[in-house]
C-alpha cells in the first residue's frame, strides 16, 4: 500500500488539516486532501490574490483587471483610460492582455492598426505607467466598447524583501498532493539506490574474496609443482648411483 505523505498544512485562521492518505483513508481525510488540493490551485480573480514570490522575496498579488475598451473615434487615433490596480504598489507587469469585442470574438493585445498609405501605423495596447496604474490604449474602431481582461501582477512597498526567495508559508499553504506525491516518488529512488549500492558493495567484496581464492589454490599449485619436481630430482639421483 502506497502512502502518499503529508504531515499538516496551516490555513488562515491557524486550522491544521493532517494529510496521510491510503486507500483506507476516512472520509475526513480525503476532504482534507481536497482541501489542500484546492488551496493549490490558480484562483484568477478580479480581487486581489496571493499567487506566489517575487525575486527578491516579496510577496507576489495578481488582479484581473477588466472594462469597457474605450472607443476611438477613427482608426489611428489614440483613446486613453487609466485605471487604478492596488495601493502600495512596488512593481508591477503585465502578465496577459486579451480583448472581447463586441460580437464576442476575443482577440490578444495589442492589436495594430496600420495604413499602407500613409506609412503609417498605432497599437492598441494596455501598460503600467510610471504612476503604477493600468492604461488601456485603443487606436482601431474593431475594439470599440469591447472589452478587456488584463493579468497584472505585483509586489508592495509595505512588504519587506528577503534574501530567501522561497516563501516557505505560501508553498505549505498551497502544497499540493502531486507535489507531495513526486517527493514520495524520489525519495523510494533513493532508496533503491541505496539498496543497488549495497548489492553493488556485495557483488565487489565476493570478487574480491574470489581473487584471494584464486591467488591461495595458484599459489598451492606451485607449491605442489616444486615438490614434485624435488622427489623427481632425487628418485633420479639414485638411480645414478
Amino acid at each position: 500500500m502506497k502512502t502518499i505523505k503529508k504531515v499538516a498544512d496551516t490555513f488562515t485562521g491557524g486550522n491544521v488539516i493532517a494529510t496521510s492518505i491510503t486507500s483506507s483513508s476516512t472520509n475526513n481525510e480525503v476532504a482534507g486532501a481536497k482541501a489542500v488540493y484546492d488551496n493549490s490551485l490558480d484562483v484568477y480573480s478580479t480581487t486581489e490574490q496571493v499567487v506566489g514570490t517575487w525575486i527578491d522575496g516579496k510577496p507576489l498579488y495578481r488582479r484581473i483587471m477588466t472594462g469597457t475598451i474605450p472607443s476611438t473615434s477613427a482608426n489611428g487615433t489614440y483613446a486613453n483610460i487609466t485605471s487604478d490596480i492596488a495601493d502600495n504598489i512596488d512593481f508591477a507587469y503585465i502578465e496577459l492582455q486579451i480583448a472581447e469585442r463586441t460580437d464576442n470574438i476575443v482577440v490578444n493585445f495589442p492589436r495594430v492598426y496600420a495604413s499602407f498609405s500613409s506609412q503609417a501605423y498605432a497599437q492598441s495596447n494596455c501598460s503600467i505607467t510610471s504612476a503604477k496604474k493600468l492604461q488601456v490604449s485603443n487606436t482601431t474602431t474593431e475594439l470599440n466598447a469591447g472589452t478587456y481582461y488584463v493579468w497584472v501582477n505585483y509586489t508592495k512597498t509595505t512588504d519587506t524583501a528577503t534574501t530567501n526567495s522561497l516563501n516557505t508559508t505560501r508553498l505549505m499553504n498551497s502544497g499540493s498532493l502531486v507535489g507531495m506525491g513526486n517527493r514520495v516518488e524520489i525519495n523510494e529512488q533513493v532508496s533503491e539506490q541505496v539498496a543497488d549500492n549495497d548489492v553493488g558493495e556485495q557483488t565487489r567484496t565476493e570478487v574480491s574474496e574470489n581473487e584471494v581464492s584464486g591467488d591461495q589454490i595458484e599459489e598451492k599449485e606451485t607449491e605442489e609443482q616444486a615438490k614434485t619436481a624435488e622427489a623427481v630430482s632425487t628418485e633420479e639421483t639414485k638411480h645414478e648411483d
